[in-house]
């Protein structure tokens, strides 16, 4: 099935196996009503820039899950950099996530694979590394993985600041 010359008999056969249980669970996953458990979501209410040396920091999303039912979410971030006549995007989008009950409450810290790419997580805020002077600001997207409310948009309505 996704077998190539390449392989040999048996890795051959561990790919194809691997295939099709890819294969299965998308097919489940998208045939599978998804259930209503994110009902609100706080986007981020502030950013600032220099907080810590070369950083723009944000503070963090509220959700609160529906049902009684925690909630995990995926937190994207993407930082824009204005050049002149617009505005473009700057390195890769930073992405975090945690898990909400109906309370509004983090249930997990937030986990991050934004270290990867110059980001991490403390003292109550995502800090974003950035190594050019200029202005800054930043889209985000929210969604929780089990379907419901999602937001996307411009932090503070796609409010700016400087980085020197």
């Amino acid at each position: 099935m996704f077998g190539t010359g390449s392989f040999g008999g048996g890795e051959r056969r561990r790919f194809q196996v691997g295939g099709a249980l890819v294969i299965a669970v998308v097919l489940f996953v998208l045939v599978a009503a998804p259930a209503e458990a994110a009902r609100q979501i706080t986007p981020p209410q502030w950013f600032a820039c220099g907080k810590y040396p070369a950083n723009i920091s944000i503070g963090p999303p509220r959700i609160w899950s529906s049902y009684n039912r925690p909630e995990h979410v995926v937190w994207m971030t993407q930082i824009q950099r204005w050049n002149g006549p617009r505005w473009y995007l700057y390195g890769k989008p930073y992405t975090t996530h945690s898990t909400f009950n109906y309370y509004g409450q983090s249930v997990t810290s937030w986990g991050s694979e934004a270290t990867s790419t110059g980001g991490r997580y403390a003292n109550s805020s995502l800090n974003l590394r950035v190594e050019h002077i200029g202005y800054y600001r930043l889209a985000v997207s929210i969604g929780g993985l089990d379907g419901g409310v999602k937001w996307f948009g411009l932090v503070r309505g796609g409010a700016n600041c400087y980085m020197n």
